[in-house]
């Protein structure tokens, strides 16, 4: 059925402002185990680049309004994968309005905005021709350097990690 989950991130100084936004709390007695989120819980982790990502298995978290709100007093990046029928989306906001957005949806490339550049060697790497709809994701990539099939689980994360910790609805 392969992964099927949504993420947003923002800059690793705004993390507090971006937890709030998201209405979680970090729950310190609990230490992820997996990167995806479980059904129990949402996940954050802090990555490479200096980014913290948010992820979830839901698909109705990670919202228009909610990227309009958390992208007002920073710039935020989000993205979604649905394996199952092949989705998959990337976007960018700032100011409360979204920069660029993609998505790969019924084997079609859809996109608008201004789309970030992005190292074509580093893209093909990741994207198989069969593949496409990694599109939008390597477009996410390219802004905050975490692509969705690089880190599954804690020990794939190593040195690169600064937490990883499960959340709490606040």
């Amino acid at each position: 059925m392969g992964f099927n989950f949504s993420f947003v991130a923002c800059p690793q100084n705004k993390r507090k402002e971006f937890l709030d936004g998201l209405k979680r709390k970090e729950d310190d007695w609990a230490q992820a185990q997996d990167l995806i989120p479980t059904r129990e819980a949402d996940t954050i982790a802090d990555i490479s680049a200096d980014w913290t990502v948010f992820f979830t298995k839901s698909d109705k978290i990670i919202t228009k309004d909610l990227l309009a709100s958390l992208s007002k007093n920073m710039r935020v990046v989000a993205g979604a994968v649905w394996e199952g029928p092949m989705f998959a989306s990337g976007e960018e906001w700032q100011d409360g309005k979204c920069l660029w957005k993609s998505r790969y949806e019924d084997g079609e490339i859809i996109s608008e905005g201004d789309l970030p550049e992005f190292d074509k060697v580093r893209a093909a790497n990741f994207m198989d021709e069969e593949e496409d709809f990694e599109y939008p994701l390597v477009l996410v990539d390219s802004v905050c350097g975490y692509f969705y099939t690089e880190i599954c689980t804690k020990e794939d994360l190593g040195d690169r990690v600064k937490t990883l910790k499960n959340l709490k609805r606040v």
